[in-house]
């Protein structure tokens, strides 16, 4: 079954994903200031990709907490449910709920590749 980048966003949870979401555009912002201030103040420059760093960090990190928190809530779901509900249904709720941290761990991925290219560029002007 094929889900468009909508959906996903839909069904991890529209709060936990458009902050993910945010993350990213903030990290890679982030970026695009280091790399064009890197000229006046080399220094700020690397700060600004450490600072990219952990807005990537802060984003797998945000996708295990919301994991953690749909878990929670779909156990509290079974556990309170009155009849036996099919495995394929609990199964299935599980595959949405690793969505945030899948998502999380993929922007922090993107910005860990891209803090370690501009690092690489970055470089020999530092030195």
């Amino acid at each position: 079954m094929e889900w468009s980048l909508f959906e996903l966003h839909v069904m991890g949870g529209t709060i936990y994903m458009t902050l993910i979401t945010l993350m990213l555009f903030a990290a890679l912002g982030t970026g695009v200031f280091a790399v064009v201030g890197h000229r006046q103040n080399a220094t700020l420059a690397f700060r600004r990709l450490e600072l990219m760093k952990q807005i990537g960090v802060l984003a797998a990190a945000w996708g295990i907490f919301s994991t953690i928190i749909g878990f929670a809530q779909a156990f509290r779901a079974i556990e309170v449910a009155d009849s036996a509900i099919p495995f394929d249904v609990i199964a299935g709720g599980m595959w949405v709920g690793l969505i945030t941290v899948l998502y999380g761990l993929l922007v922090y991925c993107l910005v860990l590749f891209t803090y370690i290219f501009l690092s690489l560029i970055l470089k020999p002007a530092r030195d």
